[in-house]
């Protein structure tokens, strides 16, 4: 059961990207992120009653804690959903998937400056070979010699996402990672319906394909896809678990060939490969697979 949660939470975040791109024709970055946090919150709500009938208790938000949070909401969904969504107008989805994955080498290397954890050899080799495959998909998605405003764009809301999950670190510890992703996401939805005024009017006038496509956003990916997640990483290991989102941009790809017909250039596929390299280098990811391999 936790395998068959872990696979579908990783197909929903993975078609996320591509969902993006097929939304794009229909509606602004801003009315697309408004309509589907709009959905996920309102999905979240009978979650959380649920979640609460069956476990007795769902940690609710500390007056003090607040602020916190809807800075968090800011960053972590605000800030990273509108560049994610303006990125991808003209980056394709497998390629902003391969530079997200630059993650967990911002967060490692943000680690390191504000919380003061230790950085490795390792991390910092992780992080030059990571910052040598984003240079080669932005200069992919440019076409040559130049930077891709759109890539540059989907790399700094890995940025701003990073940050997001460095400074909600300490907080995990007392609210869970399912109580404190769905408090931020609410807090992130209320900035982002700064976008509401037109959105009516762009659901009006959007395709079949477009309308659905940010539905589907909202209820898979944004909601379904954290409580699968949560629920595979309360089942099994967590480190062999974390290590399967280094296939998401694979999995991108091929969504992005089936559901849009487009693949990345040469170029770009071989940065996402040698920037995801770079990630598990600097999680350690690739040695854990290496010792897994060989006790197969």
């Amino acid at each position: 059961m936790a395998v068959a949660a872990l696979c579908v939470a990783l197909l929903f975040w993975s078609s996320a990207f591509v969902a993006i791109r097929a939304a794009l024709p229909d509606f602004s970055p801003g009315h697309l992120a408004c309509l589907r946090f709009l959905t996920a919150s309102a999905c979240l709500v009978p979650m959380v009653i649920v979640h609460r009938l069956r476990n007795g208790f769902f940690p609710p938000p500390r007056l003090r804690d607040l602020p916190g949070i809807f800075l968090h909401g800011f960053v972590g969904f605000f800030v990273y959903h509108m560049l994610l969504n303006e990125g991808e107008k003209t980056v394709t989805g497998a390629s902003a998937a391969f530079l997200i994955g630059a993650i967990p080498v911002c967060s490692t290397l943000l680690a390191a400056l504000f919380l003061k954890e230790a950085l490795t050899r390792r991390a910092i080799l992780g992080l030059v070979v990571s910052i040598l495959g984003v240079t080669i998909i932005a200069l992919g998605e440019g076409g040559g010699l130049t930077f891709d405003r759109g890539a540059l764009l989907v790399l700094v809301a890995a940025v701003a996402e990073s940050v997001y999950f460095v400074a909600i670190k300490e907080r995990l510890a007392r609210y869970g990672s399912l109580a404190y992703t769905i408090y931020t996401m609410w807090a992130g939805t209320i900035f982002l319906c700064l976008s509401l005024p037109g959105l009516g009017d762009a659901v009006a006038k959007a395709s079949p394909q477009g309308f659905w496509s940010v539905i589907y956003l909202g209820v898979c990916p944004a909601a379904l896809g954290y409580v699968l997640w949560n629920y595979a990483l309360s089942k099994g290991q967590v480190g062999w678990i974390s290590s399967t989102q280094f296939s998401q941009p694979f999995i991108a790809m091929a969504v992005g060939l089936v559901w849009l017909g487009e693949l990345p250039g040469q170029l770009s596929i071989l940065g996402g490969l040698v920037a995801i390299f770079g990630a598990a280098i600097t999680t350690g990811q690739l040695k854990l697979l290496a010792r897994r391999w060989r006790k197969a």
